[in-house]
């Protein structure tokens, strides 16, 4: 395995990122998200005070 330092790994993602960000755009589909989990007590709360 070969050993980078923090700006060797930042260089590297930020001359990816673009592509990567691209190709999530471009394979993503045009469903709706459904919610997988049950809403936590905070996040109900919040939620019924703007509803």
């Amino acid at each position: 395995m070969k050993e980078m330092d923090f700006s060797e790994l930042s260089e590297w993602i930020l001359e990816r990122k673009s592509d990567v960000e691209r190709h999530i755009l471009q394979t993503k589909g045009k469903e709706r998200n459904i919610r997988t989990r049950a809403r936590d007590e905070n996040e109900a709360k919040i939620l019924e005070t703007y509803t």
